[in-house]
């Protein structure tokens, strides 16, 4: 995803994940509707029917954790003041730095044990991450993640990118580029990200026997 694409996902997804965290800590526990129990019913396991919400006391305080603390994530930092001034509500972001799991995990359960209302999450691993999410959403704080999954978990849903796809979308774009095959170099701030990952699994996938590494 390059600098331009990131501030137009950013600008645009923001507001729905702030929305989504707040949404969910409004909703009267234990009310269930035909929307929430049909949520994401083509994969169950990557989802939560989330009929008890605990409910804030005072101002709505969210967080979200991203996999780092590096520029790339400045165009969120914007979206994510510009659509808590407009909820009225407090949000604010951290991240390990350098980028590391067990810290960013460490990061997610001060955040659950500091009040948090609400946590979007980028997970660095998805699979070891699945228990951490389980716990607040069995807390009653609804979890959400962006960028990253974690489809295990009971997060209750992801905002971004099909990453597979696009990491494909990337392989047939080389090859209709250089037909005769070549040499490629991609920057990844995180391979151990599911995210990055897929991109790659993607891109190999894609360009599987057209010579191109």
């Amino acid at each position: 995803m390059n600098t331009q694409t990131h501030k137009l996902f950013t600008a645009v997804v923001m507001p729905f994940i702030l929305l989504s965290l707040v949404s969910c800590k409004s909703d009267n526990a234990g009310q269930t509707d035909s929307t929430s129990v049909s949520r994401n019913v083509q994969n169950q396991s990557a989802s939560a029917l989330f009929e008890k919400p605990r409910k804030a006391t005072g101002e709505v305080k969210i967080k979200l954790i991203t996999n780092g603390m590096d520029e790339f994530w400045t165009a969120l930092d914007k979206g994510m003041d510009q659509t808590a001034a407009e909820l009225k509500c407090q949000a604010t972001r951290q991240g390990p730095s350098p980028a590391d799991s067990t810290t960013q995990k460490r990061i997610f359960n001060d955040s659950v044990i500091a009040g948090a209302d609400g946590i979007g999450v980028s997970p660095i691993d998805a699979a070891t991450y699945a228990p951490v999410i389980d716990k607040a959403i069995d807390k009653g704080i609804p979890v959400i993640c962006f960028d990253s999954d974690s489809v295990k978990s009971k997060r209750l849903t992801y905002i971004g990118t099909n990453n597979y796809e696009a990491g494909k979308r990337a392989g047939e774009e080389a090859i209709r580029l250089f037909p005769n095959g070549g040499n490629f170099v991609a920057f990844s701030a995180n391979m151990t990200a599911e995210n990055s990952r897929n991109r790659y699994q993607g891109f190999l996938d894609a360009t599987k026997g057209h010579n191109i590494n």
